[in-house]
């Protein structure tokens, strides 16, 4: 993936990954704590997580088409690194106490669900990118066709 298309995608990427971070902490929440009320501040979470979220993708840019290893490799070294960053945000020094294990795992799991559902979204939206465009340039080369056998005629 090169440069303009690389931040075109971390951009849409952010937006589905705020939504996604929103529903992961509604459902948590209201399982955990359903009574728990928060501030204003706490809407600019999802915000950072997402930028967090985000930021490993970098790790996808290459001057030339990546083999499926390695972007499977990337893509594994990009979870890693979202883990880090998130539960980093979360947890900070806390995260190598024993006693947020599970706390740790379970920030753990919403960040792989997360990651998930964003990678099979992105894909849902590429892959109607890609039709659309082949769509439309069948019935380019089509008309196109149509086109140069009148002016032969």
């Amino acid at each position: 993936m090169q440069g303009k298309e690389l931040l075109s995608k971390m951009f849409r990427n952010y937006f589905v990954l705020v939504t996604l971070i929103n529903a992961v902490i509604f459902v948590s929440g209201s399982i955990a704590q359903p009574d728990a009320r928060f501030g204003y501040s706490a809407f600019i979470m999802p915000l950072i997580y997402a930028f967090a979220g985000i930021l490993p993708q970098a790790i996808m840019y290459a001057r030339r088409e990546l083999s499926i290893k390695e972007v499977l490799l990337r893509k594994f070294i990009q979870l890693l690194l979202i883990e880090l960053f998130v539960n980093g945000i979360i947890l900070g020094e806390n995260a190598l106490r024993p006693e947020y294990t599970d706390f740790l795992k379970t920030i753990s799991v919403c960040v792989v669900l997360v990651y998930v559902f964003a990678n099979i979204i992105s894909w849902v939206l590429d892959n109607a990118s890609a039709k659309k465009l082949t769509r439309e340039l069948t019935e380019f080369q089509k008309k196109n066709q149509y086109d140069k056998s009148e002016n032969v005629g």
